[in-house]
């Protein structure tokens, strides 16, 4: 078999991003173009709005969540949120370096609003580039031109308006992230390690850009012990082959179905799925790549 690459999996600092190794067979690699999913429709058609003084971007929503408007585009809401995952107390929407958009199952980082003022039906308040407005059901919904969040009617929907992504690739919104700790793995301690359900363990390893990777017995694949990963670093190996890891430093924890792990600075997710398997990929916008492995079979989007 002749090897396709060894990847560097020293983290340089200051330009050089890590990779993880890979020998790549043609005969067992597979990216397979679908079409673009469709995200989820809005719950409600907007209503004319204005901003309302007074607001200082804190609010109480009519149904008595507590939002906060933060400065790097986000918004995080906490309480008895609607149509969430069990133990899910708070939601974030935001598109900067901050915590990674999604359900958490912890306060922690998230909004201090005593003494807010309720936003009613038909009031709307603007901050740091993020409108929030209130409308009959009651119904919220936050926007960032980016995200949108919209809260009601029995439902807590995250969306991303640029976001598209093939047909059986999972959303990261509909994910937990995981409260746990991956990282303290590799050479500078900022891989994060984990293994699923299935039995495969898995790397991100990102600074400036990256790479991720899972091993072991891949769904699908014949060759025995497999390896698939992705890299947003041209030239980085990605694909479906035989490849290798950097050694785990401490215990490998295990991320439960449902939850999701974001890379070093948030670059890259994986996200645990519900057979077993795992999804993993550097989303954004119509550029999104990764792997999926599960439900019998492994394959490659965007690559």
């Amino acid at each position: 078999m002749r090897a396709w690459g060894i990847g560097v999996l020293a983290v340089l600092l200051a330009a050089c991003a890590p990779t993880h190794p890979l020998e790549r067979t043609s005969a067992t690699a597979s990216s397979v173009p679908s079409p673009a999913s469709t995200p989820p429709p809005a719950l409600s058609s907007p209503i004319p709005t204005s901003d309302t003084p007074g607001f200082d971007g804190n609010f109480v929503t009519a149904s008595g969540l507590a939002c906060s408007i933060g400065g790097d585009f986000s918004v995080d809401c906490t309480g008895a949120l609607p149509g969430v995952p069990p133990g899910v107390v708070r939601v974030r929407m935001g598109a900067g370096s901050g915590q990674p958009a999604g359900y958490y199952r912890v306060l922690a980082g998230g909004p201090g609003v005593a003494g807010a003022r309720r936003l009613e039906v038909g009031q709307q308040v603007t901050s740091n580039r993020v409108t929030c407005r209130a409308e009959s059901g009651p119904i919220t919904i936050c926007d960032n031109g980016k995200q949108s969040l919209t809260i009601g009617t029995g439902k807590t929907v995250l969306r991303d308006s640029g976001l598209t992504l093939p047909d059986g690739v999972p959303r990261p919104y509909d994910f937990v992230v995981s409260e746990v700790k991956y990282d303290g793995h590799g050479p500078k301690g900022i891989e994060r390690m984990f293994t699923v359900a299935n039995g495969l363990r898995c790397s991100i390893l990102t600074y400036s850009g990256g790479s991720i990777a899972c091993m072991g017995q891949l769904p699908g694949f014949t060759g025995g012990s497999g390896y698939v990963s992705v890299s947003n670093v041209p030239g980085n190996p990605s694909g479906i082959g035989f490849g290798t890891m950097n050694p785990p430093k401490d215990e490998v924890k295990q991320l439960p179905p449902g939850d999701s792990v974001y890379g070093y600075g948030n670059q890259g997710a994986c996200m645990a799925l519900a057979d077993g398997g795992v999804a993993c990929g550097f989303f954004g916008g119509n550029k999104s790549s990764g792997f999926v492995a599960s439900d019998g079979r492994t394959w490659t989007f965007g690559i």
